[in-house]
């Protein structure tokens, strides 16, 4: 045990050059290779939507279903614009390359954060080589919007603790800036901007309850209301501000979509072992512990446990606590490279490198694709066309009107001012709407169904005017494709 302990003090104590550093901060990119790099299923909405608003200008009425005059805000238009410039002139190879550097820039604030917070070197980069290696394995940083979150709210932190640590006032004049880039970049993720403001605000109370010294809170007042003013600086106004609160809190979109359901020990349990180990990090720096980064854990672990793509800001989060928690003065024992170990970790990161390098595959194939075909060679002009939930992005950026796609919140009458085709999607999949009336409503060309839409699997059967397409290649995974007949 005393070895055990002995090893532990000398591991805190190291002061790691710079090569190793380089062969840590490597990690994360050979675990975001370890399987095929492949593009996002929301990516092709995304990239259709940036095509479209550099072509005909910012869009106010939904173009790519079969739907007609629905109002749509595309909350995420410079993202999808940003998406399509690279993907057309660079394809999935330009995209990798895109998220290996946001990853590296990722990276880089994670550190600087802990810096400011921990002296401990190890802590450092050991709490950043994890952290990331978190958000890779949640996928989190993937072409997504998610990406751009990342490094706003990591900014922000960034900022918020120069500005306590430093006292200089400077740190607050760039919170408007990227409250506006959030607002443009994510509309939805917008609020959790002021949500995250919230901790340094109770902070301030306590503390002057608590008659104790506190940073100024003016100033932050003062960039807490430009910031919200600065969220009018975007093609839609008001409206993408309201977005969130139209789009959030319907059980349709929280029983569907996979990143809106509430966690559960079967299938979160690597989340609930990260708050468990993150409430004994609390524990044991108890009476040591920093208001608000406790306050911040708290109100990230409450999100993260009611939606999974909350997992993103609990991470964030634990980076302060960890730091926070391991902030010791250490007397780093000096130690000089002699020639031949300096070429011993040069040929160790050339290796790791080359390793993760060639360990680079991209997964270009799509399930879809087969169908697709299909389609281009047998269709009518304007077909209509039934997709899932999941499939509809990739039809419409292929050219095809669908029935829905990805984007939950544009088929919520509170969006699209015109009708709630979520919630007649639900009760389709729930047994709750005939699935006969449905295809009568509609009369469908195609329908592509998955194997678990039982009750439009049942009606499909049954019903004379649609035939079952036997495609030559078994590998549409669960999906079925139905073809309404021909009149001889």
């Amino acid at each position: 045990m005393k070895k055990i302990i002995k090893l532990k003090n000398e591991f805190i104590k190291w002061n790691p050059s710079i090569y190793v550093k380089i062969i840590l901060f490597i990690i994360p990119f050979f675990v975001f290779t370890l399987t095929k790099f492949k593009l996002d299923n929301d990516f092709w909405f995304l990239t259709n939507t940036g095509k479209y608003i550099l072509n005909n200008g910012f869009i106010t009425v939904e173009p790519f279903t079969m739907h007609t005059g629905l109002s749509f805000i595309p909350q995420q238009w410079l993202t999808t614009i940003i998406f399509y410039l690279i993907y057309n002139n660079f394809g999935i190879i330009g995209m990798f390359i895109f998220e290996i550097i946001m990853n590296c820039l990722i990276i880089y604030l994670i550190f600087q954060i802990l810096k400011l917070i921990c002296k401990n070197e190890m802590v450092n980069i050991f709490t950043t080589v994890f952290v990331d290696i978190c958000l890779i394995i949640f996928n989190v940083i993937t072409s997504r919007p998610q990406m751009f979150d990342i490094l706003i709210f990591l900014l922000l932190l960034y900022l918020l603790e120069n500005y306590i640590k430093k006292n200089q006032t400077k740190y607050l004049y760039f919170l408007p800036l990227i409250s506006v880039l959030l607002i443009n970049l994510h509309a939805s993720m917008w609020t959790m901007f002021f949500v995250i403001l919230i901790p340094y605000y109770f902070e301030y109370i306590f503390k002057k309850i608590q008659k104790e010294e506190s940073y100024r809170i003016k100033p932050m007042i003062i960039a807490t209301i430009i910031s919200l003013l600065s969220g009018l600086l975007n093609p839609y106004h008001i409206n993408s501000i309201l977005y969130l609160f139209k789009s959030y809190g319907v059980k349709e979109i929280n029983n569907i979509v996979g990143e809106m359901i509430p966690a559960n020990i079967s299938t979160s349990l690597s989340l609930y072992i990260i708050i468990f180990v993150l409430l004994l990090i609390i524990y044991k720096n108890k009476g040591n512990n920093i208001i608000r980064y406790v306050l911040l854990f708290l109100g990230t672990s409450y999100l993260s446990l009611s939606h999974y793509r909350g997992i993103l800001f609990l991470l964030l989060s634990s980076i302060l606590l960890i730091g926070n928690c391991f902030n010791d003065n250490i007397n780093y024992k000096k130690y000089n490279l002699m020639k031949y170990e300096k070429i011993i970790y040069i040929c160790i990161i050339i290796t790791v490198s080359l390793f993760t390098i060639l360990n680079i595959e991209f997964d270009r194939s799509n399930k879809l694709d087969q169908i697709v075909e299909y389609l281009d060679n047998n269709k009518k002009q304007g077909i209509v066309l039934y997709t899932e939930y999941d499939d509809g992005g990739y039809f419409e950026y292929r050219g095809y009107r669908t029935y829905i796609d990805p984007r939950a919140e544009v088929f919520l009458k509170s969006n699209n001012k015109k009708k709630d085709i979520m919630k007649e999607y639900y009760n389709l999949r729930a047994g709750k709407l005939s699935a006969k009336e449905f295809l009568n409503k509609y009369n469908f060309d195609y329908l592509i169904v998955f194997n678990d839409n039982y009750f439009l699997l049942n009606e499909l059967e049954r019903n004379n005017d649609y035939i079952k397409v036997n495609l030559k290649k078994k590998s549409n995974g669960y999906r079925i494709l139905y073809e309404k007949k021909t009149k001889d």
